[in-house]
């Protein structure tokens, strides 16, 4: 498996989206009974050194990156999320699977960058989209990550795109949400 595994590893089809999906508010996951691979630690991990670099007093105010999605998805089901920043940034998105395996769902290439405005919600896939993400196999517990932010942090350089600009340091904000596929 390669850094690069993503683009659709989670079985994410892109297909028409039809009929509304629930959404709950979510919070990170700190179990230790979920995903057990090492791509899932190595994010986690990534989000928490993030997380410690946030220490001025400005970013200490601002309020947490606000992710809403559902907690669980039957195969076949549309992946469909909100994400409220207190940053204006792009949006990155990876997810997880049961066999730890990453995909990148967001920005595909590094042209499609995903405008995230400041206070705003912002759904993905948007409402009027053409498409939707599939949730596909292997069934079992699954890690959305989440970060806005105007570039990509070297923390998360293990899912640039290739040639992707990085920076050293964050200032963007990033979220993590578990969730369960089942048949």
């Amino acid at each position: 498996m390669t850094k690069y595994t993503g683009y659709a590893l989670l079985a994410l089809l892109l297909v028409a989206i039809g009929g509304g999906v629930g959404y709950w508010m979510l919070q990170e996951s700190r179990q230790s009974d979920h995903g057990e691979g090492k791509q899932w630690q190595l994010l986690e991990q990534a989000a928490m050194a993030l997380r410690g670099q946030q220490q001025s007093l400005q970013q200490q105010l601002q309020q947490p990156l606000q992710l809403r999605a559902p907690a669980k998805l039957k195969v076949g089901d549309a992946l469909r999320f909100s994400v409220t920043a207190s940053v204006a940034g792009k949006l990155w998105v990876w997810a997880v699977d049961g066999r730890d395996e990453v995909s990148r769902l967001a920005p595909i290439t590094m042209s499609d960058a995903i405008k995230v405005e400041e206070h705003t919600p912002l759904l993905y896939p948007p409402t009027e989209a053409d498409w939707q993400i599939e949730v596909g196999v292997p069934t079992g517990p699954s890690l959305l990550v989440v970060y806005v932010g105007q570039s990509l942090p070297e923390a998360l350089a293990p899912w640039a795109l290739p040639g992707e600009a990085l920076t050293q340091t964050s200032t963007g904000q990033i979220a993590m949400h578990r969730f369960d596929v089942i048949d």
